[in-house]
């Protein structure tokens, strides 16, 4: 990992003064509850059951996957910018993709359509969202993860027209291939298995933030 090993980052955890942990991470953590008690009064990120979890599902799922494709081939094995196994940027992708499909799928008009509207925004808004995440990464952690320059058609470092393309390829991918597949077990994934991982997700962004800085 770009921060070290899994065995490092254990490491790390065992040598923590964790008073000194605590009064750092509080006003972090203050923020993160009044995100979820301002995400539980306004219920702004629902599907067609309102889930919320269905959400959650799909990030994780994603990140996961897409760490481990990253980390199997690329040549340097890295995937990310967190400690442990996982690749937000690829979990909210997808979560991006089907809120865009979602919103396509209320037009009424005809699946062509629906599958061309699908392509162009997902290939705008997902090159969009790396853009501005390339020079998030870069501001908060020192670090460039990704860097296109050497592409023909780029746009800056962190997006190119090529890329652009693959993200709308992508869209398509997501909805008409793999959504219908993860559908049908995404609503079995125990809840309690959820918090955890969330829990753990949040552990790990705390930790991350306090060995880069």
């Amino acid at each position: 990992m770009v921060f070290g090993s899994f065995e490092q980052g254990v490491n790390f955890l065992l040598a923590l003064d964790y008073n000194k942990l605590f009064f750092i991470c509080k006003p972090y953590l203050i923020i993160f509850i009044k995100f979820i008690l301002l995400y539980q009064k306004f219920n702004f990120l629902h599907n067609i059951t309102g889930d919320y979890m269905y959400y959650v599902n799909y990030f994780f799922i994603f990140s996961i996957l897409g760490h481990f494709i990253e980390t199997f081939f690329y040549s340097n094995g890295e995937s990310g910018i967190l400690i442990s196994y996982w690749t937000p940027i690829y979990g909210i992708g997808v979560i991006i993709i089907l809120l865009i499909n979602k919103f396509i799928e209320k037009l009424k008009v005809n699946k062509f359509i629906k599958i061309i509207l699908l392509f162009f925004i997902c290939s705008i808004g997902l090159a969009v969202i790396e853009f501005i995440g390339g020079y998030l990464i870069k501001w908060i952690f020192h670090t460039e993860l990704w860097d296109y320059s050497n592409h023909k058609l780029n746009i800056g470092k962190y997006t190119s027209i090529e890329m652009s393309l693959i993200w709308g390829m992508s869209g398509i991918l997501v909805i008409y291939f793999l959504k219908p597949l993860i559908d049908k077990i995404v609503y079995k994934i125990p809840k309690i298995l959820s918090y955890m991982l969330i829990t753990l997700f949040v552990i790990d962004l705390f930790l991350t933030l306090l060995i880069k800085h």
